[in-house]
Order: C-alpha cells, then sequence, then structure tokens
C-alpha cells in the first residue's frame, strides 16, 4: 500500500522544502515576518503530512506521538493565523491572536499532561480532559473569523483566493476534528465519511483533507510571492524617486561659489536621513558682497526635500530682482502659502557688503551668534504660514574678524544616551570660543545627531588679510542611509 502514498510523499518533499527556503529568506531579511510565519507553517505541514512519522510511530510510545502531533498541529495552525493576519494587513492587531494562541498551547500541555496519566483518571481528570479537548478543538475556528473580517476590511481582489483557500481548509478540518472528538459522546459516523471522501486516479488517493493542504499551499506561495514581488518592486520604485531627490538636492545645494573679497565663509550640511530638510545658499552680489539664506523645513524626507527644492529655485529668482533680505522672506512666504501641505519653513536671509555693512531679516529661525552673542532680531513667523506675513530688516556694522555663525535645531535638539539635549548653552560657548563650522558639527553628531545639522559661518577679513585668504568652503556630507 505504501506506493499509493507517493503524491502524498512527494507533496510533503516539496512543502518541506519549501518551508526551508521561506526559512531562510526570514533570516536574511529579519523584518520580514511573513517569511517566518510561512515558514513555520510549511515546516509544520510538511512534517505532518509526510509518511515517514509512520516510522516514528513504531518506536515511540503513545504519548510521545501524540505530543508531537499536537503541538506540531498547534504550530501549523498558529502560524497560519499570523500568516493570515499579515497578508490582510492585521499585522499589528495581534492582541487577540496572542492571547487564543496562548489558550491553545495551554489546552495542548494540559491534555497531554492528563493523556500521559490516563490510568489513573478520575471524574476530574475526564472532565478536564473534556475541556482541553472542546479549547484545543474550537480554537482553529479562529481561521474563519480572521478570513471573514480581512475580507471585509481589505476589499482586494487578489486576496479572494487565499481567502476562499483558507476558509475552505479551515471549515473542512474544523468539522471533521469537531466530530471526530464528539463522536465518543454521539456516536455519529460523520468524521469516518468525511476521512473516506476524496479522489481516486487509478491507484492512488487523494483524500479532501490531502487536496485541501495542497490547495492552500499553492495558493498561499502563489499569493506570498506576488506580494513580495509587488512590495520590492514599490521599493525599487520608491528608491529611485529618493535617488533622484537626493540627486537634485546635491544640485541645489552651493559646492562651488566663488571667494568673496573680505570674507571667508565656511559651512558643513548633515542631514540625518537620505534626504534633508536644511537648506543654504550663499549668492554673491554685483557690488563684492554676499548673500547668505540658511533655514529649515518642518519634516523629514521627500516631501521635506522637494519644499527645499521650491524655496531653493524661488530664492535664486528673486535676488534677481532685489536684495533686500526681509523682501526676499516675503516673496518666500508668498510663494510657499499653500504648498507645504500643512508644514512650514524657517528662514534667515543676510546681506553684505564689501565695507562691512550688512543687513538681517528672519522669519521664525534661530537667532544667529555674533562673536558669541544673539543677533537682537525680532519675532516672526515662519514661512508658509499665513499670506500677509511682516519680516522686518535688521541693519548692523560687521567689524573686521568678526563672525556670525548661522545654525539649525539640529545642533541645540542634539541628544545623548542620557536623554540630555546639546542646548543653546553648549552652541553659545563653541561660537564664543572661535569654533569652527566643523568643530561645532562634530562636538553636535558625537553628542547625539538626531535632525538635519548645518552650520554656517561667516567671518569678515582684517584689511591686511592678503586676497588669497578670501576663500568660501562648503561641505556637504549626504547621508548613505
Amino acid at each position: 500500500q505504501e506506493h499509493r502514498q507517493l503524491p502524498q510523499l512527494l507533496i510533503g518533499a516539496v512543502v518541506l522544502v519549501a518551508g526551508l527556503l521561506a526559512l531562510l529568506l526570514f533570516l536574511r531579511e529579519r523584518n520580514q515576518w511573513l517569511f517566518l510565519w510561512m515558514a513555520i507553517y510549511l515546516l509544520a505541514e510538511g512534517l505532518l503530512s509526510f509518511r515517514v512519522l509512520d516510522v516514528i510511530r513504531y518506536g515511540l510510545h503513545f504519548t510521545a506521538v501524540q505530543l508531537y502531533l499536537q503541538f506540531v498541529g498547534a504550530f501549523q495552525d498558529i502560524s497560519l493565523w499570523l500568516l493570515l493576519l499579515t497578508l490582510f494587513g492585521f499585522s499589528r492587531e495581534r492582541r487577540w491572536t496572542v492571547t487564543l494562541a496562548t489558550l491553545y498551547l495551554t489546552a495542548q500541555v494540559v491534555d497531554i499532561t492528563v493523556l500521559s496519566n490516563w490510568q489513573h483518571a478520575g471524574l476530574g481528570m475526564q472532565w478536564t480532559d473534556a475541556i482541553t479537548t472542546a479549547i484545543y478543538t474550537l480554537t482553529p475556528l479562529y481561521i474563519l473569523f480572521i478570513v471573514g473580517v480581512g475580507l471585509a476590511r481589505r476589499k482586494q481582489m487578489e486576496l479572494w483566493p487565499v481567502a476562499i483557500a483558507a476558509f475552505l481548509y479551515g471549515l473542512w478540518n474544523s468539522v471533521y476534528q469537531i466530530s471526530a472528538q464528539g463522536r465518543r459522546f454521539t456516536h455519529s459516523t460523520l468524521a469516518v465519511h468525511l476521512a473516506a471522501w476524496g479522489i481516486h486516479v487509478g491507484s492512488y488517493t487523494f483524500s479532501a483533507t490531502f487536496l485541501l493542504d495542497t490547495l492552500l499551499f499553492v495558493v498561499l506561495l502563489v499569493t506570498v510571492t506576488r506580494q513580495q514581488f509587488l512590495e520590492r518592486r514599490r521599493q525599487a520604485q520608491v528608491e529611485m524617486e529618493i535617488k533622484s531627490a537626493r540627486e537634485v538636492q546635491q544640485v541645489l545645494v552651493p559646492e562651488d561659489v566663488p571667494a568673496i573679497p573680505g570674507y571667508s565663509i565656511a559651512s558643513i550640511y548633515k542631514p540625518a536621513t537620505e534626504l534633508g530638510g536644511d537648506f543654504y545658499q550663499v549668492i554673491p552680489l554685483p557690488d563684492s558682497g554676499a548673500l547668505v539664506a540658511l533655514g529649515d523645513v518642518s519634516g523629514k524626507g521627500l516631501k521635506a526635500a522637494m519644499v527645499v527644492s521650491l524655496i531653493v529655485g524661488t530664492l535664486r529668482t528673486l535676488v534677481d530682482y532685489t536684495q533686500e533680505p526681509a523682501e526676499i522672506l516675503r516673496g518666500l512666504n508668498r510663494r510657499l502659502i499653500g504648498r507645504t501641505s500643512g508644514g512650514f519653513a524657517t528662514c534667515v536671509v543676510l546681506r553684505t557688503e564689501a565695507n562691512g555693512d550688512a543687513v538681517l531679516a528672519n522669519a521664525g529661525h534661530l537667532a544667529p551668534y555674533r562673536d558669541g552673542q544673539e543677533l537682537p532680531v525680532g519675532g516672526s513667523l515662519p514661512l508658509g504660514i499665513v499670506p500677509d506675513a511682516e519680516y522686518d530688516d535688521l541693519a548692523f556694522h560687521l567689524q573686521e574678524n568678526e563672525t556670525i555663525m548661522f545654525y539649525t535645531d539640529g545642533i541645540v535638539e542634539a541628544r545623548n544616551s542620557q536623554g540630555q539635549l546639546f542646548g543653546f548653552d553648549r552652541v553659545r560657548e563653541l561660537s564664543g570660543a572661535d569654533s569652527s563650522a566643523v568643530q561645532i558639527v562634530d562636538a553636535a553628531s558625537a553628542f547625539g545627531q538626531e535632525d538635519d545639522i548645518t552650520v554656517l559661518t561667516l567671518t569678515r577679513l582684517a584689511a591686511s588679510e592678503p586676497a588669497h585668504a578670501a576663500t568660501v568652503s562648503l561641505t556637504t556630507q549626504i547621508a548613505t542611509g
């Protein structure tokens, strides 16, 4: 009769191999829990269907065999629940599943304990066996609940095949198990008839249970493969969009700016992720002066990067018509209204002349430091909030060897492992100690960077300094992940 089991042997072997492959995929991608649930389900299914268990049965005690079969079956059911929950998008809603799985396994443990001492069973143990048997017999009906709720919440046609296969599988096995366990009370022969149902092809017999198991295996394999293919294609598209956005951002971040006579300018731009929300521009003016703008867009990622692109493009266009900082901010604000999806941007703009005269306007950004002292900029709204926001100019004279330091809030919000913030006191101390932009950024990064960091320093050189002392050093450190 063994040759009649050849199809079951072959399918069991295929299922085991598929389970091992799913396990290897999970070990390679530990965040893909779908692979783990798939692996456990397939390995359990393969072990239960593989006829080598007949050999094990001959050499093991009944209790050991029952323990093996019940627990492998339990892990098969629980992993299938988790697999279906993940496919239907309930991966974060597992409270009921964990509770039910705990109850299921507990009932199995108690039942095996009772069976191992059945020769001493009294009325209490018999009732305990009846209760635990009812629990682990009825609990697998949970699969029907998952499928029903899953289809109601995610009405996607591609999930219907797995839903139908899982429903038929769960309904058949539940009816069979309930009728088999209830036979000793009702003396019903339904389980016998159900076990006899199947398809006969020549000398081979394919039971209904085997056919439904195989159907669910094939449908799950196709569904998971298809979903992973679509997910990887979506990831590839997102990565391509991010790559394109990074390329755009790198173009927008200034790299090669000619020297500004009488000034030494240095900056460090260090985004926390692939796409930063900080921005800055250094634009030489025709009268040997320069326009410096620095700011921060709320939010992160692609959305913030696109707003940065809009700001930089608008800024460079506005400079062709006006070099007044307050007027530039008003133009930027008008441009951003309705284009930030509820967000905003802070920005500070400075215009310097060759003789040290300077004008600064601020739109909700952190006040820059002038040799360790905050410039007295007035309060103002960030860009993109209200269309009629007003911004005021602050005129002052920058003395020789004086330095203005601009920075974004990623510096003060750097946080160490104890939860302490880098804070304004450390920024003020570094600014007053003539620290370079590199030293300030390194200090904040070492403390614990959590957000984009940008520092820009502008120093007016002494008249005695040689012409080559006027330099512009703009450094960008684009994050790799």
